[in-house]
């Protein structure tokens, strides 16, 4: 139960919690096996190439996820004519169970970027990578790219970096409440990053790295 207070525009200015209930419970174990591989290599004096790829599979997962009973919620128009009533009422008790074995969901990725040294002190990176998720069976190709200069030579770089950023759903989202698996296909979750960084060698060994982003 909410107690809410409107002000003549409809928004609400204050909202505080009268009652609460748990709604369910959830459980779950899992874990995942992975392999990796990554390659650098100088093509051109100008240019390092950098190339990787990992397979991770799933070890186990195993999930239990527990429904209360009926649960009814009520929201009261109460001398204000912005709100309006409503009664929701979820189902009977009901218990969801997820389990995958070894190899039945594989995430893969793989990348390749070019490290191209403009003059001795300015460098521009660009690259490209894929993922891919067998039990939802989405892939992305994400570009990216930064521009880095040496303020001081070797102790001090100024870097600007952009670009997408894909991540599969926590294993549980994929489940659903009748076990119907009308969440199993669900898109990844997209992300676009620009990030300004500066960092510092202190001394052997100590970097001092300090960045902001959107």
């Amino acid at each position: 139960y909410y107690h809410l207070v409107y002000n003549d525009k409809g928004n609400v200015e204050a909202a505080k919690i009268i009652n609460s209930q748990d709604v369910y419970d959830t459980h779950d174990d899992e874990a995942f096996y992975a392999v990796k591989y990554e390659m650098f290599y100088q093509i051109h004096p100008k240019h390092d190439l950098m190339v990787g790829t990992q397979i991770q599979t799933t070890n186990h997962w195993i999930g239990t996820t527990t429904f209360l009973g009926s649960q009814t919620r009520y929201k009261r128009n109460i001398q204000n004519p912005y709100d309006t009533s409503y009664v929701y009422t979820s189902s009977p008790d009901g218990n969801i169970t997820n389990s995958l074995s070894f190899g039945d969901a594989n995430k893969l990725f793989a990348y390749i970027s070019d490290k191209y040294r403009i003059t001795p002190r300015l460098n521009l990176t660009f690259g490209l990578r894929y993922d891919y998720f067998s039990y939802s069976r989405q892939g992305q190709f994400s570009p990216r790219g930064s521009i880095a200069y040496e303020i001081i030579p070797i102790t001090t770089t100024l870097s600007l970096s952009a670009g997408d950023y894909w991540q599969t759903q926590p294993l549980p989202d994929y489940a659903d409440r009748q076990n119907l698996g009308i969440n199993k296909y669900l898109e990844n979750e997209r992300s676009q990053h620009i990030v300004l960084g500066l960092q510092h060698i202190l001394d052997e060994g100590i970097k001092l790295s300090v960045e902001t982003y959107y």
